[in-house]
């Protein structure tokens, strides 16, 4: 039922990213679209970042990322790390276990590439999935700061 996602599938998870989004903002109209399948094939082709979809009947009814790096090690944590994003599920086939099957495909794939650490945000609606799996709410002192021109 879920597969990795390879280089020739970035048209198709760009495609669950904007139904991602679409859950926090207004749908994209922009042309953002080919510029992210382009840097997201690069990327899977590279290894920095790994995929996971459910195909039904021919179609990617659901999808998810994550970016895979390594950062200075400290005291008990060797650095590795990876970020879950973009986890969706086209709507009109939501509520079928394909975003639960999507995250665990992605957790194992980093836990077989011995990741120590997996964060990610989660939605309202996705927040529950993600506890089941044994994430739990972080004690985050995150910022931000976007470059404004």
């Amino acid at each position: 039922m879920v597969r990795d996602a390879t280089p020739d599938d970035a048209a198709a998870l760009v495609r669950i990213r904007e139904v991602m989004l679409a859950t926090f903002v207004e749908a994209p109209t922009d042309t953002w679209q080919a510029d992210a399948a382009e840097e997201l094939r690069r990327q899977l082709e590279a290894g920095t970042m790994i995929g996971a979809l459910v195909e039904i009947d021919g179609v990617v009814a659901s999808g998810g990322l994550a970016r895979v790096w390594r950062q200075l090690p400290g005291p008990g944590d060797d650095g590795s790390r990876a970020w879950i994003f973009s986890v969706a599920t086209e709507e009109p086939l939501r509520r079928r276990g394909y975003a639960r099957a999507v995250v665990t495909h992605l957790v194992e794939r980093l836990d077989s590439l011995g990741t120590a650490r997996i964060d990610l945000t989660a939605s309202d609606d996705g927040e529950p999935l993600y506890l089941s799996l044994g994430f739990s709410r972080a004690e985050s002192p995150l910022l931000r700061r976007r470059r404004t021109s």
